[in-house]
């Protein structure tokens, strides 16, 4: 009976919500209206002007630089190291050791919850 109630409810709340975004003009007219959708605003792009730059020269460390085949080179050694087949990374997943929850919730014959820490 509770769920029927409550499906009515919920039917009757949504109907209400419709009729209201259906229904435009006057109070007690029934004129349907088509919804007003606004459209976005056009704002031009900001543009930020650079009054300072705080620094010195010693505080810049460039990274390693390589020349362009030197930089492929290594490159395709990473992607080569990478690339791994299906049954490479589940072996991998495996071996891994796997953590271990510290707390855990069970249930004794009764019913009642213990909680229970695992070293």
């Amino acid at each position: 009976m509770k769920r029927i109630l409550a499906l009515g409810v919920l039917i009757l709340g949504c109907s209400v919500s419709a009729h209201a975004q259906s229904f435009g003009g006057s109070i007690g007219g029934a004129t349907l209206t088509p919804p007003a959708f606004p459209s976005l605003v056009s704002i031009p792009p900001t543009h930020f002007a650079v009054s300072r730059v705080g620094g010195s020269d010693s505080d810049f460390i460039p990274s390693s630089f390589r020349s362009f085949d030197q930089a492929v080179a290594e490159g395709k050694s990473v992607l080569a190291i990478q690339a791994r087949t299906l049954a490479q990374a589940a072996e991998e997943n495996g071996k891994t050791q796997k953590a271990k929850a510290r707390l855990a919730i069970v249930q004794d014959a009764s019913g009642n919850v213990i909680l229970t820490f695992n070293r």
